[in-house]
């Protein structure tokens, strides 16, 4: 879509090289910094490069299952996938080349990138987050879930804009963590009746949105103290 007409620019149309109907089960996008390309992905093995003027498909990110999270770097030359198949990928987005893996016990929920490209973290149904050097590929920290986070499974996370801070989430809350000090998380809205489906952060990064049974939640990223519903 146009941003400021709000007009489509085109449509996504299959050219017989994939299954129109599982590309229309998409379940992400991500929109390059340039505003010049779009990434998708989705219910198939393969998340889609795809042009933002024509929605040409530049190439397929290929997992060996369910691409389940993607995003792209902030210099707009990379992309990162995770999946089904235990992977988080590094890919370059103009060749598509695989650059970096990243392997984990349990598939793939979330990826962040953060510190501008330097640094990325992931997460997956198991009771932390893991921080990678992007450069070499090796692991750099493993942030474990907080005393009080009943569930311990770790569904997804959200990156603040200051690049260094990430809020990681299950269906019984959220927790903040800043990685200049991420021996002291945050936890916020760890509540028994309700069900966290997605989470957000404000563009000042100053509040963290969750969402579930029906409501929004909402509060202070700093002190975590609750703001309103």
């Amino acid at each position: 879509w146009d941003m400021g007409s709000g007009e489509p620019v085109c449509a996504l149309l299959t050219d017989g090289s994939i299954d129109l109907h599982s590309a229309l089960f998409d379940e992400g996008v991500d929109v390059f910094p340039a505003g010049d390309g779009v990434l998708t992905w989705g219910h198939n093995a393969w998340a889609t490069v795809l042009n933002a003027s024509t929605c040409k498909m530049s190439c397929h990110l290929r997992h060996a299952s369910v691409v389940t999270v993607a995003s792209v770097f902030p210099d707009g030359r990379r992309v990162v996938t995770g999946g089904w198949d235990r992977r988080a990928v590094i890919w370059n987005a103009s060749s598509c080349e695989l650059l970096r893996e990243m392997h984990h016990p349990r598939h793939v929920t979330g990826v962040v990138v953060l510190h501008g490209g330097r640094t990325l973290a992931t997460s997956s149904h198991a009771a932390w987050t893991l921080l990678w050097d992007v450069a070499s590929g090796d692991r750099l920290q493993r942030l474990m879930e907080p005393p009080g986070y009943r569930m311990k499974r770790t569904i997804g996370l959200v990156g603040f804009p200051d690049g260094n801070r990430l809020v990681t989430f299950n269906e019984a809350g959220a927790v903040v963590w800043n990685l200049s000090s991420p021996d002291r998380p945050l936890l916020l809205g760890s509540l028994p009746e309700w069900t966290t489906q997605g989470v957000a952060v404000s563009s000042s990064g100053g509040a963290v949105a969750l969402c579930g049974a029906g409501r929004v939640f909402v509060w202070d990223s700093a002190t975590g103290a609750f703001l309103g519903m």
